[in-house]
């Protein structure tokens, strides 16, 4: 059973998790963010990830996914700049890949606010069809129901259309042709908060 690891890194904590290819996530890890240390981060997601590595038991793991709330070039290779870590111009996906020897892929952050509404579905459905290998975490702000005058400062018309567009046909039809497997936050957040042995280092 083919095996991925995905890791999120914040200001405070390098959360990571393995996952297995029904989206279940079988292992966590965590620790600190030395944010004001480039070099210590990419040593800490590297810790984070070899410890990911031994739970997942001799079992081969396909990719490693970052998340990180920042700007990511074009190549998807180098953090531009995050507000919450001393990254600037910062090669994240090369360092972690020759640190780890495990491709690497990275993720820019999608905001649906900063997307214009017209053209917000073809956006998401290239999106889609662009996705690599690995596990993604997209955040979207789905909302339904008409617009109060006490709502309309908060981007009802952006949160009704990606609720619309969730629903869609053309986002059902290309799930299914890109095999994308879709989970919701619940069995991540329930792996971070549920009860049991801490998480090692």
């Amino acid at each position: 059973m083919t095996l991925t690891i995905g890791v999120d890194v914040g200001g405070t904590k390098v959360a990571g998790g393995l996952v297995d290819v029904d989206g279940t996530v079988l292992a966590e890890r965590r620790a600190a963010t030395p944010s004001t240390s480039p070099e210590q981060v990419i040593e800490v997601v590297a810790s984070v990830v070899e410890g990911l590595l031994e739970e997942a038991g001799g079992r081969p793991v396909e990719a490693v996914g970052l998340g990180a709330a920042g700007l990511i070039d074009e190549h998807r290779a180098t953090v531009v700049f995050a507000p919450n870590l001393a990254w600037r111009h910062e090669p994240l996906r090369d360092a972690v890949e020759r640190r780890l020897g495990l491709p690497v892929v990275d993720h820019d952050f999608v905001d649906s606010f900063a997307l214009d509404i017209d053209g917000k579905t073809q956006r998401y459905l290239q999106l889609l069809r662009e996705l690599p290998a690995g596990l993604s975490e997209w955040a979207v702000h789905p909302a339904v129901g008409p617009e109060t005058p006490a709502e309309a400062g908060l981007g009802w018309a952006v949160r009704r259309s990606d609720h619309d567009f969730l629903l869609s046909e053309p986002a059902r039809q290309v799930i299914e042709e890109e095999g994308i497997l879709v989970i919701d936050y619940q069995g991540v957040q329930q792996a971070w908060t549920t009860p049991g042995p801490a998480p090692k280092p």
